[in-house]
């Protein structure tokens, strides 16, 4: 009998029989297994496993904390209402260690029944690093352009991105090669990631292109913000302590909560601006909703950004 029972070292069913309106606070029934014979203490209820969901786990930050909450919450009111089933990774915080499950959700003739699985370090799985090169750039720790373009499609909140680039960058690389223009793009990921909240998110866009979404800020705490980056790309050369000269041009875009733009759209809007910027010699431009919407109606959004384009390489 021990011996059956040890191939449930790793795994727990419970059932809950609650009603749809009380689902997440209805007790859980463990079945087979606990989570006390895995080292945690044993969950009463979904709100107990998703308020205990580590936030910092990159599978996670990938989605987005709350969004990540959400979809389960959702999954769970779905799985009960018409038998979708559903299946998510959980990461779980302990003794300064991340600890994964998978929970998988199915409707029965008696309620929900969940099976966890627990996935042991000795199953070679390891999540942190494979959702991190899905959601973050290996180089710099930010988001990546997949992650950029799945947040703003699905952003439906007031807010800015802004977009900037490195002046002078190019010849960095010429004179003091890639592994050096690398060092800077890390600097700079650093930098970016110390000051990130869940009201400034950071990403790499490409190369030496990076995009900021703020939201619950006004366009001046945005430009002060500008400011605060651009000091700190203007003094890389005493930090890396090397000879190198370059700073940056900032494009701004206000978003509306109300608008339907696409992320090519938005994207471009901000390659007008920051090409402004570049042509101006100024350390940024700002479109708003307003002018934004006066742009895309007269059609020749692709051929501003050409032509301007063409000017600065001049």
């Amino acid at each position: 009998m021990k011996k059956s029972l040890e191939a449930f070292d790793s795994l727990v069913l419970i059932k809950v029989m609650g009603k749809l309106d009380d689902i997440y606070r209805s007790p859980f029934i463990y079945e087979i297994g606990s989570f006390e014979s895995i080292g945690f203490k044993n969950f009463q209820n979904f709100n107990e496993i998703i308020d205990a969901i580590y936030r910092s786990a990159s599978i996670v930050e990938g989605v987005g904390y709350y969004e990540y909450r959400n979809q389960i919450r959702e999954s769970i009111y779905f799985c009960y209402k018409d038998g979708t089933k559903a299946s998510f990774i959980l990461p779980f915080r302990k003794d300064n260690k991340t600890h994964y499950f998978t929970m998988s959700v199915a409707k029965g003739d008696d309620g929900l029944h969940v099976l966890f699985v627990y996935m042991e370090e000795s199953k070679l799985y390891n999540f942190e690093d494979l959702y991190f090169g899905t959601f973050k750039d290996s180089l710099t720790g930010l988001f990546n352009y997949k992650t950029l373009v799945t947040h703003i499609s699905d952003n439906k909140r007031r807010g800015f991105l802004c977009l900037f680039d490195l002046n002078k960058f190019k010849p960095i690389n010429d004179e003091f090669g890639h592994e050096m223009g690398d060092k800077v793009l890390i600097k700079i990921g650093e930098y970016l990631i110390s000051i990130s909240s869940m009201n400034e998110v950071f990403y790499r866009r490409s190369g030496d292109e990076f995009m900021i979404l703020v939201f619950e800020h006004d366009i001046d705490y945005v430009l002060s913000l500008i400011k605060k980056i651009e000091e700190r790309i203007e003094n890389l050369a005493n930090e890396l302590n090397v000879n190198i000269h370059t700073s940056a041009a900032f494009g701004v875009l206000e978003l509306s909560d109300s608008s339907d733009l696409d992320y090519e759209t938005q994207s471009k809007l901000t390659d007008l601006a920051m090409y402004q910027a570049k042509k101006s010699h100024k350390l940024y431009h700002y479109i708003t909703h307003d002018d934004a919407i006066n742009i895309i109606e007269k059609g020749d959004l692709d051929n501003r950004i050409n032509e301007i384009a063409r000017e600065i390489k001049r």
